[in-house]
């Protein structure tokens, strides 16, 4: 199939499962000419050195390495990878987090369903997650959020498991801030309100890869139990999304 993809992902600590990572997805679409985008959130860790021997052992696999200067979150982060992705000119663009909560082949089925559907953007929705209660609770509050502002439901509002139309998703970026903290639930709302053609396609979630299973990024103790640092999170970003505006 003639076409040019961008893989883009932000990472945050994840020396131990990202090589892994990168080499399922580049295995599985070698049917298609691609690039893989990885922008490196100032990882205090060894990321930004498997990355860089990750080049090194690998030539032919395309990979562009951003390196933030300074810690700037997942969300403007996510964004940034957009941006770039963008300036090489792909056909289409798949966005994922860089915890490798996804697995190789959906990559490959998930562009067939896209290609073939000639749709505007598709929307992973993650399967067999394994998220505690409380992580539970706000993937359902993020969908309710969605539909209050477009009457619209989606199945996964916060997936990070998305892949757009080159053009659609210029647009898109138009209306975004650049230092939005959910810009995949902004997407999920803006895409809706726009009137996009969308498929919602189920793809596998597990566990993240190489590490422990609660991370790095919320600073969490216990497993059933939010960080302070994540409640902080959720209720700057509910603030930010509540006084954000989704037509440019």
């Amino acid at each position: 199939m003639s076409i040019y993809l961008a893989v883009t992902m932000p990472v945050f600590n994840e020396e131990l499962g990202i090589t892994d990572f990168l080499l399922e997805i580049s295995e599985n679409l070698t049917e298609f000419r691609h690039t893989l985008i990885v922008i490196d959130d100032d990882s205090p860790d060894k990321t930004v050195s498997e990355l860089l021997e990750f080049q090194r052992r690998f030539p032919n696999v395309d990979l562009i390495l951003i390196q933030n200067e300074k810690n700037i979150g997942h969300g403007p982060s996510t964004i940034k990878g957009m941006v770039r992705a963008l300036e090489i000119n792909p056909d289409a663009i798949i966005t994922v987090d860089g915890d490798g909560q996804f697995v190789g082949s959906d990559f490959a089925k998930a562009i067939k369903v896209f290609i073939k559907g000639q749709v505007d953007v598709l929307e992973g929705v993650r399967t067999g997650r394994s998220d505690p209660f409380f992580r539970t609770i706000s993937t359902q509050a993020v969908r309710f959020l969605v539909w209050f502002r477009c009457h619209k439901l989606p199945s996964d509002g916060n997936t990070p498991f998305r892949i757009y139309r080159a053009s659609k998703l210029r647009e898109l970026l138009v209306a975004l801030p650049s230092n939005f903290l959910i810009p995949n639930v902004y997407s999920s709302t803006y895409v809706r309100e726009q009137n996009w053609n969308i498929i919602e396609f189920d793809v596998t979630s597990i566990p993240p890869r190489g590490r422990d299973p609660l991370g790095s990024t919320w600073r969490q103790k216990f497993k059933r139990l939010p960080s302070k640092r994540f409640v902080k999170f959720c209720a700057k970003a509910f603030w930010q999304w509540k006084t954000s505006r989704f037509i440019p």
